[in-house]
């Protein structure tokens, strides 16, 4: 979680801007089909996921984005280095920054939230960080009515706790007198997070705020929560919230948007963490009825996508946000989820995004090749990205993007040098990018398949994997039968 860690020093250059998402500004039923190519950078198409590139790099870290559309302005609130009265070092402070889609740029870059140093909100390289922002009507009792609440999670104890602060503009904020408005369930716990403010949502457009929380402190262990507080401060007493899905197990750190149309809420959860690493690499798109939410901890997350290393091909995809309205409502049908992409090394995490296109359902499995690749060249066979150096050379078939009856995951592996699929979550006990898709285990009637096999060439000890239709994997050995693929999207 973002609080948790410890500032480092290290600084990088800066830039404007990259590309965002196109939208129509009139209407919250967004067209995410479309991009512009904003400054310097364009987004890739991966079938039905539109990849972005960094919107722009910062000096230091930034990640955990809080994102609203309101009208032709894309807002964020986010997590990154900064500087604060009376500490020598770099700690978790909270910027704002807009894009402008009618003059086709953005603002300046506004710090909007400071940790206090010698108060409950610092700790060292922890300061402020994790911002969640609604709006609404909100009266915290200093004689003012304020737009924007914004709830962010500090500590100087080891024990994460939740503030908030007010704005009428979401730029200057007021943070609230009695700060901190939620504790962890157990206070004070040694050894634990406590709790970090993760999503909101406002049910009624005016003060009735529900807050989403992460906390590991309970019996029930790490876990994901809710509070409800009909003037946005005083919260109640937690609920817990299912993190069972229909595939992985999901880390409770997550962002929240609501369909009102289905009562449906929709997340972005964490569903993959390496040993050693400091933060997730993978997370997933997922989908849940209203009435489970509130259900106290049952139901079961569907999962529509997932993003990890061998999507996007960054070592790690944190802090996972979607784009909400500015009460946390979701514009259907297409997910957009911002988050950030880098390595262990802190300063490297710089916002980007993702869009998950809920049309079509598959995405194109497809071969490359690299013949520079010591010793013996390298197949890569992949719904991902790939590195330069390797060219196309088929279209293998099309993979589901989420299970159905019937399928079986195929996963994106490494072994040295020589990229191959396995079926098996560990990768064979070699390096895991991720998840290619799910496969037909047995031939389907009724639907154009390709039998898939996995290949191997072999040459003085040195292996090259890859993917063929070919049941003799075109003269070189046939390891296996991998499943059958859609022969169209």
């Amino acid at each position: 979680m973002s609080v948790g860690f410890h500032a480092t020093t290290g600084l990088r250059s800066s830039t404007p801007g990259a590309a965002l998402p196109n939208r129509h500004t009139h209407t919250l039923n967004v067209l995410l089909l479309a991009f512009a190519i904003l400054v310097v950078l364009c987004p890739t198409a991966l079938a039905n996921y539109q990849l972005g590139t960094p919107m722009f790099t910062r000096n230091g870290w930034d990640y955990s984005a809080s994102t609203m559309f309101d009208g032709s302005l894309q807002k964020f609130w986010w997590c990154g280095s900064g500087s604060t009265s009376g500490y020598g070092g770099l700690t978790d402070v909270i910027y704002y920054r807009f894009y402008d889609y009618s003059a086709k740029q953005w603002s300046a870059i506004y710090q909007v939230i400071t940790p206090v140093v010698g108060s409950w909100e610092f700790n060292g390289g922890s300061g402020t960080c994790n911002p969640t922002v609604v709006k609404g009507s909100f009266s915290p009792g200093d004689g003012n009515t304020y737009t924007y609440a914004l709830y962010y999670t500090a500590q100087n104890d080891g024990n994460g706790k939740v503030g908030v602060a007010f704005s009428k503009d979401g730029v200057n904020f007021v943070k609230y007198a009695h700060n901190p408005i939620i504790y962890p369930i157990v206070f004070p716990s040694t050894g634990r997070y406590g709790c970090a403010s993760s999503s909101s949502f406002n049910s009624n457009g005016v003060s009735g705020v529900y807050i989403f929380e992460y906390d590991d402190t309970a019996s029930y262990g790490t876990r994901f929560w809710l509070r409800y507080a009909a003037d946005g401060i005083n919260f109640g007493a937690p609920s817990v919230i299912s993190t069972s899905t229909n595939f992985v197990t999901t880390i409770p750190a997550s962002d929240m948007g609501y369909d009102p149309s289905t009562q449906t809420f929709y997340a972005a959860m964490s569903s993959a963490w390496r040993s050693g690493d400091r933060e997730a690499w993978q997370f997933g798109f997922y989908k849940m009825a209203a009435s489970q939410v509130f259900s106290g901890g049952q139901g079961v997350w569907q999962l529509l996508g997932l993003v990890d290393t061998n999507l996007t091909g960054s070592y790690l995809n944190l802090q996972a946000k979607l784009d909400r309205d500015g009460y946390g409502n979701v514009s259907l049908p297409n997910l957009t989820g911002y988050f950030s992409t880098g390595t262990n090394d802190a300063t490297t995490w710089d916002l980007s995004w993702v869009i998950h296109l809920a049309q079509p359902s598959t995405v194109p499995f497809k071969r490359y090749y690299n013949p520079n690749v010591a010793p013996i060249g390298d197949h890569w066979v992949t719904t991902g990205a790939v590195k330069s150096g390797y060219n196309l050379e088929s279209t293998a078939g099309y993979l589901f993007m989420a299970p159905q009856s019937n399928t079986v995951p195929l996963y994106s592996c490494l072994a040295v040098y020589d990229h191959f699929v396995s079926p098996w979550s560990n990768c064979e006990g070699q390096t895991v990018l991720g998840m290619n898709g799910w496969i037909y285990q047995t031939k389907p009637t009724g639907v154009s398949t390709n039998a898939l096999y996995r290949c191997l060439i072999s040459i003085n000890g040195a292996t090259d994997h890859f993917v063929s239709v070919d049941p003799n994997c075109e003269g070189w050995k046939t390891e296996s039968l991998l499943g059958y693929a859609k022969s169209q999207p």
